[in-house]
């Protein structure tokens, strides 16, 4: 039998990511007592998830629906 390595899997990079972020977390776990992870792991997602449309989206104006671009 002969494997076939598919290259989308290679070049998908928010799969390595968040592969990399859960690495990371459960580090952050079993090294910091739960009070202190729960609090820098939750902030962090807050964060995280907030500037992730203006990495996303960096020419879309803030304070204007996106309908108001066409």
């Amino acid at each position: 039998m002969k494997w076939i390595i598919p290259l989308g899997a290679l070049t998908n990079w928010p799969f390595w990511l968040g592969l990399a972020l859960y690495g990371v977390a459960s580090l952050a776990l079993a090294r910091l007592p739960l009070n202190v992870a729960h609090s820098v792991l939750t902030s962090g997602a807050i964060a995280t998830v907030a500037l992730s449309p203006v990495l996303i989206f960096p020419n879309l104006p803030t304070g204007r629906p996106a309908r108001a671009l066409a």
